[in-house]
Parts: C-alpha cells; sequence; structure tokens
C-alpha cells in the first residue's frame, strides 16, 4: 500500500478479478513459501505495471528505469516511483534469497525485452500497423511473458541455467514452444473479451479468422493444432537438452524442465478457471464456445 500502486477501486477490482493467489498458485504452487510469495507479488506488479506504463508508451526508454533497479543499478528517478521501488524490492528479495548479479541482470534483460514487444503489439491493437500470422504468433510469444517467468523459476528449484544451455538454440526453441502453449490458451479464453472490446489485431484467434476469412470454430482449431504441436515439441527439446547436459546438472536441469511444464499447465487451468474471463461468451452460427482443458489419452 505504501507504494500507492493501487489507486483506486477500479485497479483494485482489476487486480481481485486476477485472482492473484489462483494466478501464483496454478503456475507455482511447488515453489517454498518464499518463493511461491515474491513470484505473486512480482506478477500482481506485472500487470499494474503493464496497465499503468506500458499501455501508454512509445518508447522503450520510457519505461527503462524500473527495470535499471531490479538488475540492481542505481538509477536517478523522478516518474514511476512506486514502479521503481517495487522492482527494487523484487530484485533485492530474490538476491537475498540466493540469486546471483548476473541472475538479476539476465531477469532485468528478459523484462525489457517484453517491454519492448509489449509497446509493439499495443500498436497492432490499436491498428496502426500490421503483420503476417506467423509475425503474430512470434509477438504473443514474446508478449505472453513466458521468458521472464522462467527466471523466477530457476530460483525456485535453486538454480541458475548454465550459459551453456542458455545459448543452446534448442533452449530458445523450448521457450519459444512453452510461450505458444501459454498464448494459445490466452487468446482463446480471450475470444469474447477481444471481440468485445473489437480488439481482432492482438488476439491470434481472431486475427487468423480476420486474415483467412474462415469461420471462428476453423480458427480455434487451426490454433489448437499449433498448441498440441508445441506441446510434444516442448517435450522432445527437453528430452535433447537433457542429454546433453553433465551429468552433474542433470537432475537440477530435469526438475527445472519439469517444473516450467507445470507453470505452463498452470497458466492453462488458470486461464480456463479464472472468474475475469467468465462473464462473456463467443457465440457464431448459434454455438456457443467455451475453453476446456482435457487430457489427451
Amino acid at each position: 500500500s505504501k507504494l500507492k500502486l493501487i489507486k483506486n477501486k477500479k485497479k483494485l477490482k482489476q487486480i481481485l478479478d486476477m485472482e492473484p493467489r489462483h494466478y501464483a498458485g496454478y503456475t507455482h504452487s511447488m515453489a517454498a513459501y518464499e518463493h511461491a510469495l515474491m513470484y505473486c507479488k512480482y506478477i500482481t506488479m506485472w500487470l499494474l505495471w503493464d496497465d499503468d506504463c506500458i499501455e501508454i508508451a512509445e518508447d522503450v526508454n520510457q519505461i527503462a528505469n524500473p527495470l535499471l533497479a531490479l538488475a540492481g543499478e542505481s538509477t536517478d528517478y523522478e516518474e514511476n516511483i512506486g514502479y521503481h521501488e517495487a522492482f527494487l524490492h523484487i530484485g533485492n528479495e530474490y538476491e537475498r534469497l540466493g540469486a546471483s548479479k548476473n541472475w538479476r541482470k539476465r531477469f532485468s534483460e528478459k523484462m525489457l525485452e517484453w517491454a519492448k514487444y509489449a509497446i509493439q503489439e499495443e500498436k497492432i491493437r490499436k491498428n496502426i500497423t500490421h503483420h503476417s500470422f506467423e509475425d503474430a504468433l512470434k509477438l504473443r510469444s514474446f508478449t505472453v511473458g513466458i521468458r521472464p517467468n522462467t527466471l523466477p523459476l530457476e530460483r525456485a528449484v535453486g538454480i541458475e541455467i548454465p550459459d551453456e544451455i542458455l545459448i543452446d538454440p534448442e533452449y530458445e526453441e523450448l521457450l519459444d514452444n512453452a510461450a505458444r502453449i501459454c498464448c494459445i490458451v490466452n487468446d482463446i479464453v480471450s475470444v469474447p473479451k477481444d471481440l468485445n472490446n473489437k480488439q481482432i489485431y492482438s488476439n491470434l484467434v481472431l486475427y487468423h479468422k480476420h486474415l483467412n476469412k474462415i469461420s471462428l470454430n476453423d480458427s480455434f482449431y487451426a490454433l489448437i493444432k499449433i498448441h498440441d504441436y508445441s506441446v510434444l515439441r516442448f517435450d522432445s527439446l527437453a528430452k535433447s537438452l537433457l542429454n546433453k547436459v553433465k551429468n552433474a546438472f542433470y537432475e537440477r536441469l530435469n526438475t527445472y524442465l519439469y517444473h516450467l511444464r507445470y507453470m505452463d499447465s498452470g497458466f492453462g487451468f488458470w486461464h480456463q478457471d479464472c472468474a475475469r474471463y467468465q462473464n462473456l461468451v463467443a457465440i457464431e452460427n448459434g454455438i456457443a464456445y467455451r475453453l476446456s482443458i482435457t487430457l489427451k489419452l
């Protein structure tokens, strides 16, 4: 409360509708209490920061100072003092819990990368720029936020991913598939909300339908097909990475990848269950659509 990030009742309702305890719990429930709490603080603050700062930013330099604080670098700041203090607190607390200075720097860089793509997406949402479906899928794979989220996940399982894995193209592809899994589920459940807000250019299902001039049903199935392939590809890449890593790090990397898979699944179930997505439904040709996640046998 002393950071004054929640400025009014509307903002408080927005946070409550996001159900942070479930948002963090579905995805980070295997973490120790202190790590789960920090992660919950982080993703809640991130939602606020996105709404208050990212959506109105024209350039990434306008929002960079809080991310320098996350990295542990001293900055001169006059604007967004609350977010500066919030990011500094998050970085300091993770360092207190054992994170290295290099980890904080990587965390900051991943958040800055996310912010760059999020500012670009906002221009697309407003129909200022256009792109292909492949470019839209790539953009959403960054703006969904899986890549920054992997950094707290590393610390929750007590590791920092070694450089030889970080620079491996298969690790980047694994993260890309994890992000596709998450963003496709997010965009499927967001169809009613985005239709209502006329935001067809930033929703993968609606943009696919718009570009291909096909039914909503066909676009749902096209995205589900990409999602299901990404699940299989994620597992294949995880197996390949584990075959490369040194024996001494095998179990730790295996645990991290298992938690990443769990986190991705948790985001899917949270999107399915969250109250903020339940008040509208998409209907086409008399058929109503709602997401239900089931186990494929």
